[in-house]
């Protein structure tokens, strides 16, 4: 703390206010501070020297003085700046430095501006910039594909800087898409289990993973299309990849500030429209009044449900009028109206907008997709490890854990309420996901066959099985789903109608089961006990006798994972809240192996072969 007096009320110190488990108190003193706000990339012709503008915000209560420090990792000329900006108190001033640009298309480098306060020479802000020299242009004929989202854009150079502002802002709805579904790595876990001196009860655990609920993902990617237009439209790009689009977009070459205005925007929105899957979604950026009559294509973006999302960064002739225009298309299709007037709108405030903006129309086009996806296949399995969790009788949650340099696990679609899986296991081609229902269900059938979505967690009812719980699901090398009926005995299961045939009759309690890698031997779980089934000679052997705890799940990994001749375990009620690796020759655990969950009841385990064979 820096104070001269610090007043406090009779009898209190600041140990009775503050937990810090070490306070140090100093005199009085000016805490100063700095901010940078500037692009994250650019882009310009080969051999061009382009301005790069960035502000300097003194938030700090008194003036500063700045200086700057500049390094870049190609060697390219870049243009000095001042010595030093002196700049008032929660002032901000701009500044503008040139780079010149190498004639390789493509080349690309990055600038690391340091800012330095006088008054305190610790504080300091880093300015990171990517600058970038323009691939070529190559534009092919348009397809036949139709869109589900469009990027329609005013192809002219007073729009560059907000075109370069646009891709970064994509390239931000990327990285977020990038990291959609929250992930718990062990150290996380770890941190949480290391602040109890004992297991943490089933509400605290409840409370932990609430903070981590995953946000589902698109079951099929949608179709992007980039159009430009000037004195008339231009498709630039038609993918499904959301990063070509953004290096479309960087590659843009606006063309010179001369020419009509109005301009073409709305012809521009008439071919989006012709190329368009009913109820998509269109973004518009323009700094233009629109050049026809708006009422046809109005009518043509209500007749297929489209709505336009549209950006004015300015306009020529009645502002208010051609304001008035767009605003009464953005309503009339649902989209949305955002004036953003150039030279008037902070750069931060326009590129946020154009994220906003650009956010909610992909995020409104994924969603539309899903609606439409009940009929699709699922999304299959990653080379991941998939596992469903029982919490409270017969709600289920669904996890994927990912083995790299640490294993990260990844929460898929929210907590199934009343579903009771209760196993699960991937087809070995087609790496499809299938689970299956015990008879403990609320709301949803009993003994139930389901494809899984492996990111949205979303279940497709395949059919009823014909028998009342499921407990164990494995498919052999042919692709036959086996399964263990409780009370019934072993049965198998017709992948499409769910319904399945009982092939050896018997009331033996076994949890799972799993084939080893090379389908020779089938292992299972009975409470406490490990047997292992030999297909070649009809052996049933109990393998091992001393499991820890009553095991629910049993899982024959890849030898990149765990050796050959061990198996993962999940065991009921497991306060150590991790997943157990077992030797079935000597029957030891190999603690080197746990991989640490923040679940406690894994009910089922599956990895795919398909995704996790090298093609």
């Amino acid at each position: 703390m820096f104070a001269d007096e610090i007043k406090l009320d009779a009898g209190l110190t600041l140990a009775d206010l503050v937990d810090a488990p070490n306070l140090v108190i100093h005199p009085s003193k000016i805490l100063y501070h700095v901010e940078l706000s500037h692009p994250k990339h650019s882009v310009g012709e080969p051999g061009a020297t382009i301005p790069i503008k960035f502000s300097v915000l003194n938030s700090g209560p008194t003036v500063d003085t700045y200086t700057f420090t500049t390094t870049d990792s190609a060697g390219w000329r870049i243009g000095p700046l001042p010595a030093n900006v002196t700049v008032n108190s929660l002032r901000r001033t701009e500044l503008v430095f040139n780079v010149t640009l190498p004639t390789t298309r493509s080349a690309e480098n990055n600038i690391s501006i340091t800012t330095t306060s006088q008054g305190d020479p610790n504080r300091q802000a880093i300015a990171q910039f990517r600058v970038s020299v323009k691939e070529q242009a190559v534009i092919a004929p348009r397809s036949d594909q139709l869109a589900d989202f469009t990027l329609v854009i005013e192809d002219n150079r007073a729009l560059a800087e907000e075109i370069q502002t646009l891709a970064n802002a994509l390239e931000a709805v990327l990285a977020n898409q990038l990291s959609q579904q929250n992930a718990l790595s062990d150290e996380t876990i770890n941190t949480f289990l290391s602040q109890r001196d004992k297991a943490p009860t089933k509400a605290e655990m409840q409370s932990f993973l609430t903070t981590v609920s995953p946000k589902p993902s698109a079951t099929q990617a949608p179709t992007l299309e980039l159009m430009t237009f000037k004195d008339g439209p231009v498709s630039q790009r038609v993918t499904e990849n959301l990063g070509e689009m953004i290096g479309r977009l960087r590659s843009l070459q606006p063309s010179s500030a001369d020419g009509d205005c109005p301009t073409a925007s709305i012809a521009a929105l008439e071919s989006a429209a012709s190329y368009m899957n009913p109820n998509g979604q269109i973004v518009l950026v323009t700094a233009a009044a629109p050049h026809q009559d708006t009422a046809p294509v109005i009518a043509q973006l209500r007749e297929k449900g489209l709505k336009v999302h549209i950006v004015i960064t300015g306009s020529c002739g009645n502002w208010e009028a051609n304001k008035a225009i767009y605003q009464n298309m953005a309503e009339q299709t649902g989209g949305s109206l955002n004036w953003l007037p150039k030279g008037i709108t902070p750069a931060a405030q326009l590129e946020n907008t154009l994220a906003t903006v650009a956010e909610q129309a992909l995020t409104q086009a994924i969603e539309r997709m899903n609606d439409q996806s009940n009929t699709a296949r699922s999304t299959p399995a990653g080379c991941l490890l998939y596992g469903v969790q029982d919490e409270a009788l017969n709600n289920s949650a669904f996890f994927a854990i990912y083995f790299g340099t640490k294993s990260v696990v990844m929460p898929i679609g929210e907590w199934c309420q009343g579903c009771d899986i209760e196993a699960m296991d991937i087809h070995p081609d087609t790496d499809t996901i299938y689970v299956a229902s015990g008879n403990n269900t609320q709301g949803h059938p009993k003994g139930h066959l389901y494809q899984l979505d492996a990111h949205t967690g979303e279940l497709v009812s395949i059919g009823p099985t014909g028998f009342n719980e499921i407990s164990s699901l494995a498919f052999d090398s042919e692709g036959i789903l086996w399964a263990w009926a409780k009370d019934a005995g072993l049965v198998q299961l017709d992948t499409e109608t769910g319904q399945g045939t009982l092939i050896v009759a018997s009331d033996a309690k076994l949890e799972d089961f799993s084939f080893s890698l090379d389908g020779t031997q089938l292992y299972g779980t009975v409470d406490t006990e490990l047997w292992r089934y030999d297909l070649a000679t009809g052996d049933v052997v109990k393998q091992c006798d001393n499991l820890p705890q009553e095991t629910e799940a049993v899982e024959v990994l890849p030898d990149f994972i765990l050796p050959e001749g061990f198996i993962m375990l999940g065991m009921h009620e497991n306060e150590a809240l991790k997943l157990h690796a077992f030797d079935v020759n000597s029957c030891t655990m190999a603690a080197s192996h746990e991989i640490a969950i923040p679940y406690d009841d894994t009910e089922g385990l599956a990895m795919p072969l398909a995704a996790c064979t090298p093609q």
